[in-house]
């Protein structure tokens, strides 16, 4: 049986540490930047959605403005719909408002 230096021994814990430091560091990076992915998603979301009631609001057909934005009609309606029961808040996302109520429980209450 040999026995290992026991300046190796005790380096070993530290290397260990230290590739899970860089695994943390590396995870830490990954959510701030899914974060702030996330955030612009969100706002090119309300920027969508505030332009799309806009153009309704203008005139512009609801077809020709979903058919602008690539979604159905209907979702134009309902972001109509939204905007005029609480002017102030942008939609979102589907079932949040920008001021992060739950749609459900607009509805509820």
């Amino acid at each position: 049986m040999t026995h290992s230096d026991p300046s190796e021994r005790a380096i070993l814990p530290i290397t260990r540490n230290l590739r899970l430091q860089g695994t943390f560091d590396r995870h830490a990076e990954c959510c701030i930047m899914l974060h702030s992915a996330r955030s612009r998603w969100e706002q090119a979301e309300k920027d969508r959605r505030t332009a799309a009631i806009e153009a309704a609001a203008d005139g512009m057909p609801v077809t020709h403005v979903a058919d602008a934005l690539g979604v159905n009609r209907v979702t134009v309606h309902r972001w109509i719909r939204d905007h005029r029961e609480r002017p102030g808040a942008v939609v979102a996302a589907r079932g949040t408002t920008a001021q992060g109520d739950d749609h459900a429980q607009h509805n509820e209450g």
